[in-house]
């Protein structure tokens, strides 16, 4: 989602590549439903952007990092359309405190309260 995002933009004149994970949380299936939260770096390449094959693609250090946060749910392996998946990217140097406050809310909204305690009850008919 994220890396569609980026590379789309108007202003940006190379593909950009996954970098490395930052941070990774994943609720435990209830009903094969689970909600996904990764935080991750992309950085740019030194391809232009439509690449086809980017796998030959050389990281560029010369560009700051951009720092994505997506949130999801997922039924049965497959993204769902609602709650709407949360995507956010920045520069890495421009990213703030409150940027990062507001992701957790809007992550929250989509339902990834990870570490959260998720209650089950069960009421069964004594025999």
């Amino acid at each position: 989602l994220a890396l569609k995002m980026v590379n789309s933009l108007s202003s940006v004149q190379h593909h950009f590549l996954f970098y490395k994970s930052v941070e990774k949380s994943a609720t435990e299936p209830v009903f094969d439903v689970r909600y996904i939260l990764h935080n991750f770096l992309l950085r740019a390449t030194r391809c232009q952007k439509g690449t086809v094959e980017p796998a030959g693609c050389q990281f560029r250090d010369d560009r700051p990092p951009i720092d994505c946060t997506v949130c999801y749910k997922t039924y049965r392996g497959e993204i769902e359309p609602e709650p709407k998946p949360y995507v956010h990217c920045i520069q890495k140097p421009a990213l703030t405190e409150e940027m990062k406050d507001s992701r957790r809310m809007q992550c929250n909204a989509v339902g990834c309260n990870i570490g959260a305690i998720t209650l089950l009850s069960s009421t069964g008919n004594k025999q």
